[in-house]
This record gives structure tokens, C-alpha cells and sequence, in this order.
């Protein structure tokens, strides 16, 4: 914009009329070819506001007949004060509709953040209340596959318990790709599963993260890989317990963080429900 005699108006601040040369020569403008052809007349007036310039309304003639007279310059001075006040009904009207969009964002994440809150305490009760109905192991991990069900993605689940030596026992297995029979009490391998027992902590992945592992030695590919992983601690009062894990093998379906956040919140949970319905099994053994 160097050069150009409508910022040398808006610096100006004052209305300019007459031929585009001798407006440049009165506001000091350099003539420049890329800022286009000479005017025979020549009519800038700024659009001024709370003692500002604003910006400008330019309007120019080509033909040597055609002549601003000072009744325009008034005319185009009404109409940029008009342009103006409407400008700055759209920018507040903008802004108010900005407002409203970021409140009702927010409105919509703490529904949302009230809603799950609430799908968690329900988890939870529903939790302790199967840990003390005193049914089938098979039939309690029904109901927490249920649960998690109810709160993510897990169409494909199992439960690995680990015997606090070297064993690793899968009690409960719903998966699509791998026949259940894959799945058995085994000597402890280097699969993500036993990663995730390994070093205590939940473990989310995608083929490229969990290929970083095997690549390192960290872990060995078991299974049909799956798009997304997600494996969490069991952690008793104690001990560990064993890995609870949810995985995908849609396109559409990969767990996020907050995903990873809910099935740690559940196996806390899980565990201490798990710790009980152990205790409740040895007494009636016992009895």
C-alpha cells in the first residue's frame, strides 16, 4: 500500500476532491503505476468515529464530463457516517453472537461433563451391587463388560488375572477377530498385556505406537492387531490383580485420552470388587 493516495487520505483525515493527480501532488503521494490509472476527477471522504479515521469511501471518474462537486463530497460524507453505524451494529451483533456460541459451547460441555459424571457414579454402584450378589464369576464379568460397555467402546474385552507369580489367566474374553480358545491361563509372555502388568500403568496405543514397542523389544505382537489399544492396571489393596483391556479393529473407533481417564476410573473399582467377590468365594468354600 505504499504509494497509495486512499491511505494517504485516511492519514490525511480530511475530505480530497479534484483530479487524482493534483490530490497527490496536494497529500504528498509519490505516482505510482501499480496503484492503476490516473483519474480525470477524484472524490475520498474518511470514515470518521470517536475522533478516528476508520477508513475512507473513494469513488472516481474516468470521463473529463463527469465532475464531484462539493454537493457529492456532503452526499458521500452521509453516507459514510450511515456505513459506519452499520459496520459497528454488525461487529457488535458479531460479537454477540460470538458470546452466545461460546456459552452455549460451554453450556454443552458441562451437560456433557455432568452427564458422564453421572454414567460414572452409576458405574459405580452398579459395581459394588453385582460384587455382592453372590452370582457365577462368569456372570459378574457379564455384568462389568456391561458397565465398561455402557461407558466406551468394547465390543472387544477380557480380563487377565495374575497369580502374583508367573501365570497369567484370561477369565473372561469377548473378542471378534481372535477364537476365545487363544485366550488361556499362560506362563507370563511379552504381549501388551504383560506390558501393562509390567510397569503398572495403562497403556493406549495405536498400530504405529504399539509397532515403537515391538520394535524396541518392550513388547511382542500377539494376535490380530488391532487399530487401537487400551489396557489398565488392576490394582488391588495389595497387589496387582491383573489388566483390564478394550480394543478396536475399526478405522472409526480409537480411544482417546478421556477413554483411557473412564476405564482407569472403572478398574479401581473393578479391583476392589474383585478383592471382594475372592473373599466371598474362599468363605463359602470354606463353609
Amino acid at each position: 500500500i505504499q504509494n497509495s493516495l486512499t491511505l494517504a487520505l485516511i492519514r490525511h483525515g480530511k475530505t480530497m476532491r479534484g483530479p487524482s493527480a493534483k490530490v497527490r501532488e496536494a497529500l504528498n503521494v509519490r505516482r505510482d503505476p501499480t496503484h492503476g490509472t490516473d483519474s480525470e476527477d477524484w472524490l475520498g471522504v474518511p470514515v470518521t468515529g470517536d475522533g478516528k479515521v476508520h477508513g475512507a469511501i473513494v469513488v472516481q471518474s474516468y470521463l473529463p464530463n463527469i465532475r464531484y462537486s462539493e454537493e457529492d463530497a456532503a452526499l458521500l460524507g452521509y453516507v459514510a457516517q450511515h456505513i459506519l453505524v452499520a459496520l459497528r451494529r454488525h461487529s457488535a451483533y458479531a460479537e454477540l453472537e460470538r458470546r452466545v456460541e461460546e456459552r452455549t459451547q460451554a453450556l454443552q460441555v458441562e451437560i456433557a461433563e455432568r452427564k458422564r459424571s453421572e454414567q460414572l457414579q452409576a458405574a459405580y454402584y452398579r459395581i459394588a451391587e453385582i460384587a455382592n450378589r453372590g452370582e457365577s464369576m462368569d456372570a459378574f464379568y457379564r455384568s462389568l463388560h456391561e458397565i465398561v460397555d455402557g461407558l466406551l467402546y468394547a465390543k472387544n474385552f477380557f480380563v487377565a488375572l495374575f497369580d502374583g507369580r508367573d501365570t497369567l489367566t484370561f477369565c473372561y474374553v469377548v473378542d471378534e477377530r481372535d477364537p476365545v480358545t487363544e485366550f488361556a491361563t499362560k506362563p507370563l509372555g511379552r504381549g501388551l498385556t504383560e506390558y501393562v502388568l509390567r510397569t503398572g500403568r495403562p497403556f493406549r496405543g495405536t498400530r504405529e505406537q504399539r509397532d515403537a514397542l515391538f520394535t524396541t523389544g518392550e513388547a511382542e505382537a500377539q494376535g490380530t492387531p488391532s487399530v487401537s489399544w487400551l489396557g489398565v492396571p488392576l490394582k488391588g489393596a495389595s497387589r496387582l490383580l491383573g489388566v483390564m483391556v478394550v480394543q478396536s479393529y475399526s478405522e472409526g473407533v480409537v480411544y482417546t485420552e478421556r477413554d483411557q481417564e473412564i476405564l482407569t476410573f472403572v478398574s479401581h473399582h473393578i479391583a476392589s470388587a474383585l478383592e471382594r467377590k475372592e473373599a466371598q468365594d474362599s468363605l463359602r468354600r470354606r463353609s
